[in-house]
Order: structure tokens, then sequence, then C-alpha cells
């Protein structure tokens, strides 16, 4: 992570297991693809789907899938809706 992304307080601290998809799929496919396919999701357009809940106890999402389909966190579980 650079410091700048540390410094505007990027998702990374939140969700580390999505930056660890995302660091996995920058490393596979190169940053470009990669981050392409992570903005599309950001915009609404599908492609890329997040959710967790954080070292903080909080359930983030981020991006989108096409069908608009989400998860919850249901009995301490991230779940599909």
């Amino acid at each position: 992570m650079s410091q700048g992304e540390e410094e505007k307080g990027s998702l990374r601290a939140v969700m580390p297991v999505a930056a660890e998809w995302v660091d996995w799929l920058r490393a596979e496919f190169g940053k470009e693809y990669a981050d392409a396919i992570v903005l599309k999701g950001k915009a609404g357009r599908g492609g890329f789907y997040v959710a967790e809940v954080g070292p903080d106890g909080v359930f983030r999402e981020f991006g989108s899938t096409k069908g608009q389909r989400r998860c919850a966190v249901i009995k301490g579980r991230v779940v599909w809706e």
C-alpha cells in the first residue's frame, strides 16, 4: 500500500481480506487489468464484489454484481442473500 493510500484512509485497513484479493488479482493479471475490474464493480456495472466483517467488527461491502446480489451477516457469517 502506498503512503498516499494510507493517508486518505483506504479500505485496506478495514477490509484486509478484500485487499488480499485485489493484490492477488494484480499479481495474476496485472495492475491495469485488475484495477479496471475493481473500478467496474465500484461503478455499479458488476464484475467485482467483496464483503467482509473487518477487524473492527463492522460489515462492509465494495463493488457490485451483475445481478445486484449482495451479502449479509447472518449468525456471525457473511452469506449471500
